[in-house]
């Protein structure tokens, strides 16, 4: 009994922690694919573990049989798990058709099981010291066979990822691959028992584990996208409604634990759900506290970029007035023009910004050459090229086929990664512009590599973030809003194309490059 007990207590603290860590993460970002597949995928497990749990302490083998059913819902972890996985690797779009193989085999699995229950399992019977077990049905192996071809495929892209990704990257991935290494090999564990070999499946209650790197490689690497924590009412009223379902799925749990238990403290639940709260509302409290930081930063930046064209307009309204020859006043209109274009662009900007999470009607798509917007980008900053003494080289395939594209957008992308050049490139560097097709033929891709400031390897994995700067580069230009990169990514994302920073370190230069499908 004491066994049990301790086997029962290991696993409702995995409930907790599972449903904690997913609700974390949820909150962090509802919108965010990553995330809303991480908290689904902790939402099944923590169903599994409610059944398991209470599946192998009734002494009933019939009951116990029909309460265990509900472990089939692992099928949908591995479902979730392999989403998250296509989230991670940038390749949710590209892989739509394995989703629905995928999900359309679980659903087929499903049927297959419930249509006659006896294929998943047979009535329990007693196994060590659990009232009774798990007694694997006839078919049952096409359920382990689903488990391991899924965890090995979602797996091989994991690698595959880390082979091409860049240092950051790579960081970020060896979290994701040991913690699910760690995971399904200790949550396997339990099958052992099934097939009467003996092994504790006490051990693979500390399959919830694998649930942590998990979630501190999403919030550590989305910092800079938490803003939108608490900006939409329906989302928390949602997940108030689900915290409390939560509460009330865990104080049933609790009571029927003290009653069937006698030993089993009747605190130990409510005290971890306690913890777990504690820890929810302290994250939320700084994410908040961070929005209100950016909100006051932008705030300042976005003033003090207003300010500057008005005050130009200002002075030269006034210089206007005394201007005696015709040259001069031209000139001065066409600053005037400059100024009061510069202020156009940065309401745009604003606007973009305030209503980008709903933005697509305001695409209009339409078939051309991309390599006229970059010769007129590289033709309209010949001043600043001059000015500083730049070398800067543009080449574009003239093979380059038509594509689909909004013209306004991606000459805003264009502009902005090579007036970045132009800002922290010192006077006599170089800068190189070019558009060709990428790797395999079948996307444009378009970089701008530069000798400037560079970028720190922790940087870049957080530069294309709302109103990040990099501490390198709000020293070299203080007008930066931390607005441009994060907009350009926005833009080519919603083209289906993929944007990237590479760069060696401070003081190295860098490379920003995109990518977007010919068809």
């Amino acid at each position: 009994m004491s066994e049990l007990l301790v086997h029962t207590i290991f696993y409702s603290s995995s409930i907790v922690i599972s449903l904690g860590l997913g609700l974390a993460v949820l909150i962090n970002n509802p919108r965010k694919g990553l995330n809303i597949f991480y908290f689904l995928t902790t939402l099944c497990y923590s169903i599994f573990a409610v059944a398991y749990t209470v599946g192998v302490t009734i002494s009933d083998p019939i009951l116990s049989h029909r309460v265990l059913l509900f472990t089939m819902v692992n099928i949908l972890t591995l479902c979730f798990n392999t989403a998250w996985v296509f989230c991670v690797v940038g390749k949710l779009k590209d892989y739509k058709r394995q989703l629905v193989l995928l999900f359309g085999s679980a659903s087929a699995l499903f049927i297959f099981f419930l249509t006659d229950t006896s294929r998943f399992n047979l009535p329990s019977v007693p196994k060590m010291y659990f009232a009774n077990y798990y007694q694997p049905g006839r078919f049952y192996w096409l359920f382990i066979l689903f488990f391991f071809v899924v965890f090995i495929y979602f797996m091989s892209l994991l690698f595959k990822q880390y082979k091409v990704s860049n240092a950051v990257e790579r960081n970020r991935l060896k979290y994701y691959i040991g913690a699910f290494f760690f995971g399904y090999t200790v949550g396997s564990i339990s099958f052992l028992l099934e097939y009467n070999i003996q092994a504790d499946p006490i051990w693979s209650a500390f399959l919830v584990f694998y649930n942590v790197p998990l979630a501190y490689g999403i919030l550590k690497y989305d910092l800079m996208d938490i803003h939108i924590v608490a900006k939409n009412a329906l989302v928390f009223s949602g997940l108030t409604v689900l915290i409390g379902v939560v509460i009330v799925g865990l104080n049933v749990l609790s009571n029927y634990l003290v009653e069937t238990f006698a030993g089993f403290p009747f605190w130990f639940i409510p005290f971890l759900s306690g913890l777990i709260a504690v820890a929810i509302g302290h994250l939320v409290w700084t994410r908040i506290r961070d929005v209100d930081v950016l909100k006051y930063e932008f705030i300042n930046n976005i003033t003090h970029k207003f300010r500057t064209p008005l005050t130009h307009i200002r002075w030269l309204s006034e210089d206007l007035r005394a201007a005696d020859s015709l040259a001069e006043r031209n000139n001065m209109v066409d600053q005037i023009q400059y100024a009061s274009m510069r202020l156009f662009e940065l309401t745009n900007v604003v606007i973009d910004v305030a209503r980008d999470n709903n933005s697509d009607y305001l695409y209009r798509f339409t078939k051309g050459q991309l390599g006229e917007i970059v010769q007129e980008v590289y033709q309209s900053h010949q001043v600043q090229i001059a000015k500083k003494n730049l070398r800067v080289n543009v080449h574009v395939d003239p093979s380059l086929p038509l594509i689909m594209f909004d013209r306004t957008r991606l000459q805003f992308v264009i502009q902005i990664l090579f007036e970045n050049a132009l800002i922290y490139t010192p006077a006599n560097g170089q800068i190189g512009m070019s558009l060709d097709r990428g790797e395999g033929g079948r996307t444009v891709r378009f970089a701008v590599k530069d000798s400037g400031i560079g970028i720190s390897p922790e940087q870049i994995s957080l530069l294309f973030s709302k109103f990040y700067r990099a501490p390198n580069a709000r020293r070299a230009d203080t007008e930066g809003m931390g607005i441009g990169l994060y907009m350009a990514k926005t833009i080519v994302e919603k083209h289906g194309g993929k944007i990237k920073a590479q760069s060696e370190g401070e003081g190295k230069g860098s490379t920003f490059s995109f990518e977007l499908p010919l068809v």
